[in-house]
């Protein structure tokens, strides 16, 4: 899901989680929610965009 749409659903349906179960998602860690983040980082980055020269520099 990569549109506009569903990144304006998305945040929709966050909002509505948040508003509704508010004391429940302050309970979860913030090691959790960072996990979550770099897994979807992960595997949204475009790992062919970076040059094999940049990565022969790593």
């Amino acid at each position: 899901a990569r549109t506009r749409i569903s990144t304006f659903l998305s945040g929709v349906f966050l909002l509505i989680l948040v508003v509704t179960l508010g004391d429940t998602v302050g309970q979860v860690p913030m090691a959790a929610l960072v996990a979550v983040m770099m897994i979807v980082v992960y595997q949204t980055f475009d790992w062919r965009s970076i040059a094999p020269k940049t990565l022969k520099r790593m």
